[in-house]
């Protein structure tokens, strides 16, 4: 795979890309090769990609490059191909809302977007001003004298990890937001 060209949104961490792939496929699978690609880049869908530095959520404008070549003696049929895909691509430093999902005295678990995970540290929520409250097993932001409940904070990437395709946001400096 290989990137062509990104247009990002400056504070969004939705990325539009043309993108060239290669596919392989069986010989079996040559009755339909639209049908086939399409379904090998459908199994992409949702998993982190390196190349395009993100996760895969979309694609259209799917073109069949060439012909199809065999390599060797093998029996695959390999075809270059293009598509214009949409993919979640955060980067360090990005702001992003999460909604807090878990609260633990080590963090708090985050979905951000509705299906992305993060966390911010204890260590990093207490650093901003918030406490955690034992008997509401719940981080807590202290403003003016009133404990309030959080349920979003916003946070600054700090890492992104990625395993077996699956990525999770790091962040610090949270911040309660409304909304």
């Amino acid at each position: 795979m290989s990137q062509i060209g990104k247009e990002q949104i400056d504070s969004s961490p939705f990325c539009k890309q043309t993108l060239q792939l290669k596919v392989s496929l069986l010989p079996s699978s040559l009755r339909d090769v639209r049908c086939s690609i399409e379904k090998n880049i459908n199994q992409m869908l949702f998993t982190y990609n390196s190349t395009c530095q993100g996760v895969l959520l979309a694609y259209d404008d799917l073109k069949i490059l060439d012909q199809g070549k065999i390599l060797n003696e093998f029996p695959h049929i390999h075809y270059s191909v293009s598509i214009t895909a949409l993919t979640f691509t955060p980067r360090k430093k990005m702001k992003l809302v999460g909604k807090i999902s878990e609260s633990f005295p080590s963090h708090v678990g985050l979905l951000v977007h509705d299906f992305f995970n993060g966390m911010v540290s204890a260590d990093n929520l207490v650093r901003a001003g918030f406490r955690f409250d034992a008997e509401q097993y719940t981080w807590v932001n202290v403003d003016g004298g009133m404990d309030e409940a959080l349920t979003n904070l916003e946070f600054e990437v700090s890492k992104v990890h990625e395993c077996a395709g699956v990525i999770s946001l790091e962040g610090v400096n949270p911040k309660v937001v409304h909304v």
